[in-house]
């Protein structure tokens, strides 16, 4: 929160500092304040003391001369002569020698702030949370679980920014920010949880699956439930096909992506057919796969008549030609 205000100040004193070099020599009377409130994140010269010149420009320069950083929102703190004193010298504006001092030995600053609410940053969060939520699932309840409380702000235009994860996936627990800022620059980021339960539509397993067989909609019945605690659930028949179990699934299990994995071209003690070619010679062979293999995966088959073991690359659905890394003649 104070990075963007030491941004603010190194870009108000480059501006200024060529054009103060022309009254670092001149004398100027300046009449320091008991108290001041400010709404800025930075503090000016201006608003410490009383430019007392009759010279307009002169003194509105002096005025925007950036001494130090404000305090939060609703806090003080005290600005001695010495050390405004010292920044004018450090900026090489204005010299001890060329300036007057009137009043006190310091000034008590304080940042004038505003309430804002703790209903105020909820609402933004909430209503983005559920609108996005509702766009996808037709049953959504959200309850917020953060310790918010009210907070002072600066006493100055703000606005509030949501920010949601992306992806948005649907968790148990949510986190939404909200980004609040004072005069168009950041002043602060609060994160709010919230507690979500969004009911959709599952696949549930009608008895017990084992690890290997392949998928299809009568094996499962429909049931709603709490998705946030299945986050890979599965709920289009679309998802199915050309899919198998990857994991053994025991009746009333709600079906994951976890669980399943797509069919291989080539199951293991799949029968399937090689083809062996030898110059203008090719000859079919009926062999066994000995393990699971892709297209383009080379994987170990048995020569079904012969009984000899060799490799082959497969090249589609129980369908190889020989020819591995380590190439045999059948």
């Amino acid at each position: 929160m104070r990075f963007y205000q030491r941004q603010l100040m190194v870009l108000i004193l480059t501006a200024f500092l060529g054009l103060l070099h022309s009254i670092a020599n001149a004398a100027v009377e300046l009449q320091l304040l008991t108290n001041t409130q400010v709404n800025t994140p930075v503090i000016m010269l201006g608003q410490l003391v009383e430019v007392l010149t009759t010279d307009t420009s002169e003194k509105a320069l002096l005025q925007q001369l950036m001494i130090s950083e404000a305090p939060l929102a609703g806090q003080s703190k005290t600005i001695a002569r010495l050390q405004i004193q010292a920044q004018l010298e450090k900026a090489n504006v204005l010299h001890n020698e060329s300036i007057h001092w009137q009043g006190p030995l310091s000034v008590k600053v304080k940042t004038k702030a505003t309430k804002l609410t703790r209903t105020t940053i909820l609402k933004p969060a909430y209503d983005a949370l559920y609108k996005t939520l509702s766009e996808e699932y037709s049953i959504v309840n959200i309850n917020e679980k953060s310790l918010l409380k009210d907070l002072l702000i600066p006493d100055a235009p703000y606005d509030l920014r949501v920010r949601l994860a992306e992806p948005l996936n649907p968790h148990r627990r949510m986190c939404v920010w909200v980004d609040i800022h004072s005069q168009s620059v950041l002043y602060q980021s609060v994160p709010i949880w919230f507690e979500v339960k969004i009911k959709d539509w599952v696949y549930v397993a009608r008895h017990d699956l084992d690890r290997g067989q392949h998928l299809s909609t009568q094996q499962f019945l429909l049931e709603q439930k709490d998705i946030t605690l299945f986050p890979e659930h599965l709920n289009k028949a679309s998802l199915l096909e050309g899919n198998r179990l990857r994991l053994s699934v025991k009746q009333g299990d709600v079906l994951t992506r976890r669980s399943i994995e797509v069919l291989p071209a080539v199951s293991k003690g799949e029968k399937l057919k090689v083809m062996v070619s030898q110059g203008a010679v090719v000859i079919h062979a009926d062999a066994e796969a000995l393990s699971d293999g892709q297209v383009g995966d080379y994987i170990d088959v048995k020569n079904i008549r012969s009984g000899l073991i060799y490799q082959v690359r497969v090249t589609g659905d129980q369908l190889a030609v020989v020819g591995g890394r380590n190439e045999d003649n059948s």
